[in-house]
């Protein structure tokens, strides 16, 4: 048996009351001492929260899809009634979501923050970067040898520049 106050394990109850706790003790282990990050709700163990986390309370009635937060809810039903409320100012495409928004904006800006570690390369949006990457990876895994070399050569010309021969030859 488990005492909830000390988390001791214990043979049986007598054992538990015999511990003896004082009640400022009792008290203070009753106290909830972890607390959801996104809505405030307190817990008094670990196990509790971690529950709640997973907890997707907010419901789709057209689909059934759930979320953690009515926001997400609200933004999934938009999918359903075909509502765009965040217009772009420039070309006037509408968006669901502000961060698609965003995230079209950088088309008219030119703005391009993701930047290849390789090839030096810049995306608009983060996903575009990964996927890039990922089109490469098989390079170092690749058995072909020097057709390995000619491929990285292809797709990252960059990576070619200012490198020695044995960094940019991948051969298995």
């Amino acid at each position: 048996m488990e005492n909830e106050l000390c988390e001791n394990k214990f043979e049986s109850k007598l054992q538990i009351g015999s511990i003896g706790f004082s009640s400022d003790i009792k008290e203070e282990k009753l106290k909830p001492s972890y607390h959801c990050d996104i809505c405030g709700k307190s817990f008094s163990q670990s196990g509790a929260l971690s529950k709640h986390k997973r907890e997707r309370p907010y419901c789709c009635d057209i689909c059934g899809k759930s979320f953690h937060q009515i926001d997400g809810l609200i933004v999934h039903k938009r999918i359903h009634t075909g509502e765009n409320p965040y217009h772009c100012d420039i070309c006037g495409k509408s968006f669901s979501d502000n961060g698609e928004l965003t995230k079209h904006i950088c088309i008219h800006t030119g703005d391009k923050p993701y930047c290849c570690d390789i090839c030096g390369k810049s995306f608009s949006r983060n996903e575009h970067l990964t996927v890039h990457k990922q089109s490469i990876m098989w390079l170092a895994v690749d058995l072909a040898g020097i057709s390995t070399a000619r491929r990285l050569q292809t797709d990252h010309p960059a990576s070619l520049e200012n490198k020695s021969p044995t960094i940019n030859y991948v051969v298995s």
